[in-house]
């Protein structure tokens, strides 16, 4: 058994279960993998409120359903895939080094790209986009990139985003959730582990 929330994404019903970060600490968890219903609607609704853009810049892995259904949807030809590993396929890879800062912390790692799509985002207006953002850090480092690049980021999209993520007061997000206490979490209901994501049978949720 796992407990869960109900959430609703453009009249989409879903149960997204709840892990614990650490002993005081639970997040909801949500990946657009596997679910096309709730992707394809996500997509067109963040359509309907993001500034215009030339094209979608997300990171792998988990953001790249929604980029791809929303360039869909938009009616252009490509998005761009910042990889985490640069990879045998890339010829003559750009690799950009990101540092976090105070306010968003952030791992140094690096991204990579292509130089082919690194040339693409040059003077291009990018709209940012991520499934799921936690804590920013991700919408921070692609950021970053375009900036180098010398692109334009037009905006910023995400399906959820988590009340803590606050510092991106430009980030066009369908549902906000909570980080919940071990006190909060003891209220909430449970679901066998399988059945915690199917939609919520009464058709109410607590998060849109």
């Amino acid at each position: 058994m796992r407990k869960f929330i109900n959430i609703a994404v453009a009249g989409v019903y879903r149960r997204l279960p709840l892990y614990q970060v650490d002993e005081d600490t639970f997040e909801a968890v949500f990946t657009a993998f596997n679910d096309v219903e709730l992707t394809t609607t996500a997509a067109t609704e963040l359509l309907d409120r993001v500034p215009a853009f030339d094209c979608i810049l997300t990171e792998e892995t988990q953001g790249v359903p929604l980029a791809y259904e929303m360039t869909k949807q938009a009616g252009l030809k490509r998005y761009i895939v910042a990889r985490k590993q640069a990879k045998a396929h890339m010829d003559d890879v750009v690799a950009m080094q990101m540092e976090g800062t105070d306010d968003v912390p952030l791992d140094v790692r690096k991204l990579y790209l292509s130089q082919e799509d690194a040339a693409f985002i040059k003077g291009k207006r990018i709209l940012l986009v991520d499934d799921c953002v936690l804590h920013g850090s991700t919408m921070y480092a692609l950021g970053e990139l375009v900036e180098a690049l010398g692109g334009y980021v037009t905006g910023m999209a995400t399906i959820m985003v988590q009340e803590e993520a606050s510092l991106f007061p430009d980030l066009v997000a369908l549902v906000s959730l909570p980080v919940y206490t071990a006190d909060q979490v003891a209220d909430l209901p449970m679901a066998p582990i399988g059945q915690d994501k199917t939609p919520d049978p009464d058709g109410e949720a607590d998060y849109e």
